[in-house]
């Protein structure tokens, strides 16, 4: 679960904080590059 402030979770499988992305702006990048990694593997079926 989510145990900080900024965190967020990607899809259930991706869990990302501002700590580990390195500020708030790294953490969107990340997560923008991780939904579109989850919204291409759902649209290719795999």
């Amino acid at each position: 679960g989510i145990k900080g402030t900024p965190e967020m979770v990607v899809n259930g499988k991706y869990r990302l904080s501002a700590k580990m992305a390195g500020g708030q702006g790294g953490m969107l990048k990340v997560a923008d590059y991780l939904i579109t990694l989850e919204r291409n593997s759902q649209s290719t079926g795999s």
